[in-house]
């Protein structure tokens, strides 16, 4: 009998048995579930060595040394003088309310400061599973530069505001200093939905562009069924997750534990099938984006090789982009992390080569603002 079927057959037991029975049952669950959470999904979370910590802080200060107005500009970022010139980033928190708990949600705000205007483009960003507000801003960077560009070209496009999250900067109090620990994927994918909601509140704009990296692409996808029609952004990217916890654990030594656990602990998503009921019956502009050999979500992991975005693909109601980076250009086990500018119609796979969203002389960066932006600017001109 599998292990799934075995826990589930014990669940009437249990909910009829005395309360220290059901007190160990559950104090077992949350256990495997935080293990899940810990190792899989939100790995800073763990305790980590003093390298992974001293790691972190030489981030943070990059980051810091990044926005400083006085600091010199770094000859390695492409037009740092005018991002810092052109852009505004500051650290906001706002509450949301999820299973009657309120929940502190810290972010950053990255807005194009050169017009008075209330017509703004927002992106909310939900960064990856090593990323926090702190010590990753080269995700958002190269959307700036981007829309510097086309700004340049067309002076009515809407200004920029670029909201940052991750899983890892909501908190339990007010103060910051008690990390919300979600006890399942559901809980995850609801705070990710309740902070769009607030966001748009707060800011009176909605979000018209959402985008999701790795673990952020998971909490995107989850939280896309959670989103009120009425808030739910048009645009939406979903760059190098993966297709299913079940073709996850196939990736590792004993990962047929992982899936029943998973399940009985709430931690089990199909990602692909998440995504195929959201996006059969939507009008919002998908794109999933994937790298070949991934080496984090390789092989049928990928969410782009999943069944459910083959068949979406074939139907045309999502755009995929697969890329093929060469071995001397960057090393393999960066190609799941490196910037999305660093992709171009160049490192296309062949199936992909026919397509019309990146053009020859673009990034994908650009590609992404310029599709999404010129129904914006007709808005703004009309």
């Amino acid at each position: 009998m599998h292990i799934h079927s075995y826990l589930s057959s014990l669940a009437p037991y249990i909910s009829s048995t005395s309360s220290p029975w059901s007190f160990l049952v559950e104090r077992i669950r949350t256990i495997i579930g935080s293990f899940i959470r810990d190792h899989f999904f939100l790995p800073l979370l763990r305790p980590l060595p003093e390298s992974s910590r001293q790691s972190i802080q030489e981030e943070e200060q990059f980051v810091l040394r990044c926005w400083h107005p006085t600091e010199a500009t770094d000859p390695m970022l492409d037009l740092h003088q005018e991002v810092k010139k052109f852009f505004r980033r500051t650290l906001h928190k706002l509450s949301i309310s999820v299973e009657d708990k309120v929940l502190w949600v810290f972010y950053v705000c990255i807005t194009w400061n050169q017009t008075s205007t209330d017509n703004y483009y927002q992106c909310m960003q939900a960064l990856g599973q090593l990323s926090t507000i702190y010590n990753d801003t080269m995700s958002t960077y190269p959307f700036l530069t981007a829309y510097i560009r086309q700004k340049q070209q067309q002076p009515n496009l809407p200004a920029l505001r670029f909201f940052v999250i991750s899983q890892y900067n909501t908190y339990e109090d007010e103060g910051g200093t008690l990390v919300y620990k979600p006890k399942t994927f559901t809980e995850v994918s609801i705070i990710v939905s309740r902070i769009g909601a607030a966001l748009t509140e707060h800011w009176q704009t909605p979000i018209h562009h959402l985008i999701g990296h790795s673990l952020g692409c998971m909490t995107c996808i989850g939280s896309l069924r959670y989103w009120a029609p009425s808030t739910l952004p048009k645009q939406i990217v979903l760059d190098r997750g993966p297709s299913s916890v079940m073709q996850l654990s196939k990736l590792f030594w004993g990962g047929r534990l992982l899936v029943p656990l998973a399940t009985w602990t709430g931690w089990n998503i199909d990602f692909g099938q998440e995504l195929y009921a959201f996006a059969s019956k939507t009008i919002s502009s998908i794109v999933v984006i994937s790298m070949k050999d991934d080496h984090i979500f390789s092989h049928h992991a990928n969410l782009a090789a999943s069944h459910e975005v083959q068949l979406l693909t074939h139907a045309c109601k999502i755009t995929k982009l697969t890329f093929a980076l060469p071995k001397q250009y960057i090393h393999q086990h960066a190609l799941h992390g490196i910037g999305l500018q660093h992709f171009s119609a160049n490192h296309l796979t062949e199936k992909n080569s026919r397509q019309t969203f990146l053009l020859a002389h673009e990034t994908l960066t650009e590609a992404l603002l310029r599709n999404a932006l010129p129904s914006c600017a007709k808005k703004t001109t009309e």
